[in-house]
């Protein structure tokens, strides 16, 4: 049995992947991968085109980690009670309506057999303050801000002690962008159970929600390319 094999084997009952959410000075940078596990009736396998980060309104987005089922219908449920390109409506309105659709899904189970999803809500408010939100199927998904200018869902380990080196600092947009795709590329590397295209997108008070595209993401790869092997090697 291969290493991917046998983290499947090990994750069957919860899909784990790496949704990041960072605030920066004027906004918020959300990231996600695409990997999704499934098990069929005589085997286990993944696939990495699953879509785990999404623009719920013109000021907020929102990304998840765990059962990609369960995480995609619950935001593509909230998404579209906010129809249009410029809807207003702000991160506090949003993760209670988030909380409307998630929590009952689950009434009437046992919470050991809940699906697992966690998520990432990022938005900016009207004076240009940003926000990170984390509901979770185990606290009903509640809104519940996370209180730190970076939060990190699913495979985690790595990109806290990565965060941690950064703690304090006031990051631009574009270094968390930066940032946001080493954590992913690295925290790849290391887990079998995340993976696939990296999706991110920046929110701030001018342009609101803005997925970052292909040719952005190639920039940014290649930017963070000597910075990589600068961080590996400070690891030793």
């Amino acid at each position: 049995m291969g290493h991917v094999e046998e983290c499947i084997e090990l994750r069957r009952d919860t899909d784990v992947s790496l949704g990041l959410g960072i605030i920066a000075d004027g906004g918020v940078v959300l990231a996600a991968d695409s990997r999704g596990m499934y098990e069929g009736v005589s085997h286990a396998g993944y696939t990495d085109t699953y879509c785990k980060l999404t623009r719920l309104t013109k000021w907020t987005g929102a990304c998840f980690a765990g059962d990609v089922h369960q995480g995609g219908d619950i935001l593509n449920r909230t998404r579209a009670l906010y129809p249009g390109e410029q809807n207003d409506s702000r991160i506090d309105e949003v993760t209670k309506t988030l909380e409307r659709i998630g929590r009952p899904r689950y009434a009437g189970l046992p919470a050991d057999k809940w699906p697992q999803v966690q998520i990432i809500v990022g938005g900016v408010e009207e004076n240009g303050e940003a926000y990170l939100y984390s509901p979770s199927s185990t606290i009903g998904f509640a809104p519940s801000p996370t209180g730190r200018n970076f939060w990190a869902i699913g495979a985690i380990t790595l990109a806290f002690y990565l965060d941690g080196l950064f703690h304090g600092v006031t990051l631009s947009l574009p270094a968390a962008l930066r940032l946001a795709h080493y954590i992913m590329t690295e925290t790849i590397g290391q887990h079998a159970v995340v993976g696939g295209p990296i999706r991110m997108a920046t929110i701030d008070a001018g342009n609101g929600f803005c997925a970052v595209e292909p040719d952005q993401m190639l920039e940014i790869a290649a930017a963070n390319s000597a910075w990589q092997k600068d961080m590996r090697a400070s690891f030793g």
